[in-house]
């Protein structure tokens, strides 16, 4: 088992660079840094395909209570419980993921909630 961990570190060490570039780029772009709106109708562009995520306009993202249960859906697929015992690029893609809509609900709360 030990040697098993020592494998699944190596390998979240080598996707380390790759899937940070990725989910950065989605976080940075086109202004949606600390944009919780912008971040939620753009997620599919990082999730993988069998997620369960659809895409959301961000006419839907309106109101902030229709904000706030958008965004517990998407934090309930990239929970990294939820993604236990999947592939070591999806555990560490929703690990970022979750960090980024994490960090930025908590700046929507003090704004719009």
């Amino acid at each position: 088992q030990e040697a098993q961990e020592a494998q699944v570190a190596q390998q979240k060490q080598a996707l380390d660079a790759e899937v940070s570039g990725i989910v950065d780029k989605w976080a940075n772009a086109g202004g949606k840094k600390g944009n919780l709106r912008a971040l939620l109708s753009s997620i599919q562009d990082v999730l993988w395909p069998d997620s369960g995520w659809k895409p959301v306009s961000l006419a839907e993202l309106m109101d902030p209570k229709r904000v706030r249960r958008f965004w517990l859906k998407a934090v309930a697929i990239v929970h990294p419980d939820k993604v236990q015992g999947e592939d070591v690029r999806k555990q560490l893609l929703a690990e970022r993921i979750f960090n980024v809509l994490r960090d930025t609900f908590d700046v929507f709360k003090e704004k719009e909630l």
